[in-house]
């Protein structure tokens, strides 16, 4: 378990999560597009926001995707997000209001298919990572702008597969559901700062151990009892489900 600080904002992260951290931050560092695989609610987006955290002109910008997402979606993000330039050789999209931009394409799996299993919105992406621009009056390109992806990664209904000529673009690692140990050590994390925050003079540690044991144990059997893979979406427990529990 490692527990960070972003913004002001505190939080910890599990050790499924390490590995994509690592790998997150020198991809960034980089520029280089890249996909973070795993369940919903397994703190993805967080692990982002570290990766960026230690880049202060770098903004981070999330689109959000849904099976109907178009082509015309995405280009209207860019261009709310960047301004357009005159440069040599052509017009080209810089960010509007900081050095970098990175665009955090999220779900970019719920996009529906077509009957040949392809997706417009996808390819527009990939052309976008391939040729540094798109088209639109003449060819305009892309400038200090990277690209991250997440998705599921489970075959569920609504979630489609996504097309290699479109991955083999990207770096991909993958994040998977916090071990017991992890939600135990989290749980106890976030107890400690309540704590510290309310005027309980009594809850001391012992009290603490007690109670994150519990909940962890609950909420593990409420997992069990309701597994995402069958309740799908309208019925999901994640670890984000698990620290709001928590906090609140």
């Amino acid at each position: 378990l490692v527990h960070h600080n972003i913004k002001g904002k505190s939080f910890s992260l599990a050790s499924s999560a390490i590995d994509a951290l690592y790998y997150a931050r020198e991809w960034v560092a980089r520029g280089d597009p890249f996909l973070l695989v795993g369940p919903q609610g397994c703190g993805k987006e967080t692990v982002i926001d570290y990766a960026c955290s230690g880049d202060r002109g770098l903004e981070l910008s999330t689109f959000h995707c849904d099976k109907f997402t178009q082509p015309s979606d995405l280009l209207k993000h860019i261009k709310r997000k960047c301004v357009l330039d005159s440069a040599f050789g052509g017009q080209v999209y810089r960010p509007r209001a900081s050095s970098k931009l990175i665009i955090v394409v999220k779900d970019v799996d719920l996009i529906k298919t077509d009957e040949y299993g392809t997706c417009s919105t996808v390819s527009l992406l990939q052309f976008i990572l391939k040729y540094g621009g798109f088209h639109s009056n003449g060819f305009v390109r892309v400038e200090r702008i990277l690209f991250a992806f997440t998705i599921n990664g489970t075959f569920v209904p609504g979630r489609h597969l996504l097309c290699k000529r479109f991955t083999s673009l990207l770096h991909i690692t993958a994040m998977d559901c916090p071990t017991g140990d992890d939600l135990l050590r989290i749980c106890l994390d976030l107890l400690k700062k309540l704590s510290i925050r309310l005027p309980l003079s009594d809850f001391r540690a012992l009290d603490q151990c007690k109670l994150a044991t519990v909940m962890k144990e609950t909420f593990e059997e409420i997992c069990n009892t309701f597994p995402n893979r069958l309740h799908g979406e309208s019925c999901l427990f994640s670890l984000r489900t698990f620290c709001s529990w928590v906090r609140n």
